[in-house]
């Protein structure tokens, strides 16, 4: 009898090839239905983005037929996975099964929307092949607990089902299968990255020595993976052998929402870990820590760990049913920052109990603990959460399918009205959540490299010698891109803002960040200079009749320290956001930048600020015939 058939998709979060994140629970799928007796192929989108990921899933359906396809993934993947079941229903009659975070909340709504054959609830492997089972013999096998299913259109659910007690009795994962090849190729090994370049880690493996978390966050969920449980310490370091042997990896990702809760387990991986001379990174909480076991910890290799801050307020962070304390977060620092391990972690704004007075206490507890390159973020109420259902309580989500349709999308989420859970006006919050997102780069520009020298290599490189503003040690970085996507030209490169966002350099020694500005580095410096020549240029005639555009309300503080853009004192002030129309910046009240307003001003120059928009509104005026000397566009004079 012919096996039935599998292919596994792991679907893609951004249209573009990436190594957002590598799918450990399909690969753990895979190896276990493998061992089970089924043929099973893998394809893992995010290698190639999702266009490219379409044309690598007609070259498997083309050369194999499938008798089933599983597709699992988080909710903010729901519409690449909407657009991936409705592609397949054109090509293929192979079942389709969807699993992961996107069916265990929202399950009713998924399966309407979604539309897939069945939908697997709770984690995938026992109940998976259970399924498989049915599919192939519906009639000597019943649809199992924990299967969803769409039947001439009725739904059929059937509860949740057990997971797996013992995590060492499944099979390795099977890596190879879901693409670790390419997404190790997609790596650079290089380790430049504006948020955190760390020259002394190489390309990576992730891995998994547990799952879920028993802590109950009210802004997290733990889709569908049961109660925690743990790999025996023999299992997480046999496969770290066979992988970091078998790819040549010398530095792990722990994946692990929370590595351990069991001190006695991490000092026995430590030993183990560290007659294999690799370095790692995981995620602890900051009350289970303590000086020995960070020592052990930092000895075997860590040199970063990452903790849920979120909040310098007891009161937000009891809100947040954390369990932990102001006082146990600044214990961890300190030890953490003494053990000379680097510290990841974030705050979170937005929760219910969050008000000014707790925002504040926030700061001083941030400036106090110099946690300095822990970013401000904004708190989503996630399907699944606690704080999802007081939003369905309140009546603040008013279209539950579009909401998990708007989260997919974060960055536009973040700044498209969102969920609202304080007692902060929407005006107040978006505008409090601004100031906070500028903190994250003022905070970075206290803490600057030391430049000892430098010598430009090209326009996009140089060599620099550096000092770490913390213990002194000096660093040297041959070939320093900037951009770092080199493929880009600077000011045409969003995620520097242009050239005023610098690099956040982690320093070999102590672990700790700094940050290097553009303005510093050799083969930028004349970029700064040619143009504040020119502005000078510009405003010496004149200057109280300049129109600028656009309002900004983030990196201010950059552009002001960089540049002598915003000196100026402008007779207006045009934005193309509605969002920003009628408030106040530089001391006028936004106008629209419309045609309107254009021809009230035609006779003014318009200076262009850094600005995503920049071509196109350089372009508008154009057509509304201001004349190209009397336009200066930050953006477009330094491409010259």
């Amino acid at each position: 009898m012919k096996k039935t058939s599998v292919l596994l998709i792991a679907p893609t979060y951004v249209d573009s090839p990436n190594t957002m994140y590598f799918p450990i629970g399909m690969a753990y799928l895979a190896s276990y239905i493998e061992s089970k007796g089924y043929e099973v192929d893998g394809l893992n989108m995010s290698n190639y983005g999702f266009k490219n990921g379409l044309q690598e899933l007609n070259l498997k359906l083309q050369t194999k037929k499938y008798d089933v396809i599983g597709i699992g993934a988080l909710t903010v993947a729901f519409e690449q996975i909407e657009k991936l079941i409705i592609y397949l229903r054109g090509i293929t009659n192979a079942k389709i099964v969807i699993g992961g975070g996107v069916t265990s909340c929202e399950s009713e709504l998924v399966i309407q929307e979604l539309k897939p054959d069945y939908m697997v609830i709770s984690e995938g492997e026992l109940i998976f092949e259970e399924l498989l089972s049915h599919i192939r013999n519906p009639d000597k096998f019943n649809l199992p607990k924990g299967v969803w299913s769409l039947k001439n259109a009725e739904m059929i659910s059937n509860n949740e089902s057990h997971a797996i007690s013992d995590l060492d009795l499944l099979p390795f994962p099977n890596y190879e299968l879901m693409g670790i090849s390419e997404f190790m190729d997609l790596q650079t090994g290089s380790g430049w990255s504006y948020h955190k370049t760390d020259i002394s880690v190489g390309k990576y493996m992730p891995i998994s020595a547990s799952r879920s978390c028993p802590f109950q966050c009210t802004f997290c969920h733990h889709a569908g993976m049961g109660t925690y449980r743990k790999h025996s310490v023999k299992y997480a370091i046999d496969f770290i052998k066979k992988m970091t042997t078998q790819y040549r990896v010398k530095h792990l990702s722990i994946y692990d929402e929370l590595f351990s809760m069991d001190k006695k387990r991490v000092m026995e991986f430590c030993k183990e870990l560290k007659s294999l001379n690799i370095t790692f990174m995981c995620q602890l909480r900051v009350d289970q820590v303590d000086a020995e076991m960070l020592m052990a910890m930092k000895e075997a290799g860590c040199i970063e760990i990452s903790y849920g801050i979120e909040s310098g307020s007891d009161i937000v962070i009891k809100s947040m049913n954390k369990k932990v304390l102001v006082k146990q977060i600044e214990n961890a620092v300190r030890l953490t920052k003494e053990a000379k391990i680097g510290i990841q972690g974030n705050f979170l704004f937005g929760d219910p109990a969050e008000t000014k007075e707790t925002i504040e206490e926030s700061i001083r507890f941030q400036e106090k603990s110099k946690l300095f390159f822990a970013d401000w973020s904004m708190v989503i109420p996630y399907p699944g959460t606690v704080l999802h259902q007081q939003a369905l309580d309140k009546n603040i989500i008013k279209d539950r399918v579009q909401f998990i349709k708007d989260v997919s999308d974060t960055s536009k989420y973040l700044w498209n009205k969102p969920i609202n859970l304080t007692n902060f006006s929407d005006e107040e919050y978006l505008s409090r959540y601004s100031t906070l997102r500028e903190l994250n780069d003022t905070n970075h520009r206290k803490v600057l490299s030391k430049v000892i020298d430098a010598v430009a290599v090209d326009e996009k490189h140089s060599n620099m010698k550096l000092e770490c503003p913390n213990c002194k040690l000096t660093t040297i970085y041959d070939n320093l891109p900037f951009p770092i996507n080199i493929k880009n030209n600077l000011f045409e490169d969003r995620e520097s803002f242009y050239g005023f966002l610098g690099i956040n350099m982690v320093c070999p020694q102590c672990r700790s960040k700094h940050h290097l500005l553009p303005k510093s580095i050799e083969h930028i410096k004349p970029k700064f200079e040619v143009f504040d020549l020119a502005l000078k240029e510009f405003i010496d005639v004149n200057n109280d009749e300049i129109v600028m555009m656009p309002a900004m309300d983030r990196y201010v503080q950059a552009v002001k320290e960089d540049t002598n853009l915003l000196d100026i004192k402008p007779i207006a002030v045009l934005d193309t956001r509605d969002y920003r129309i009628g408030n106040e910046f530089l001391g006028q009240k936004i106008q629209k930048f419309n045609d309107t307003n254009i021809s009230k001003f035609k006779e003014k120059k318009f200076l262009i600020l850094p600005w995503i928009e920049y071509a196109k509104v350089y372009s508008t005026l154009i057509k509304n015939n201001i004349n190209e000397n009397n336009i200066l566009s930050w953006n477009k004079f330094v491409q010259k």
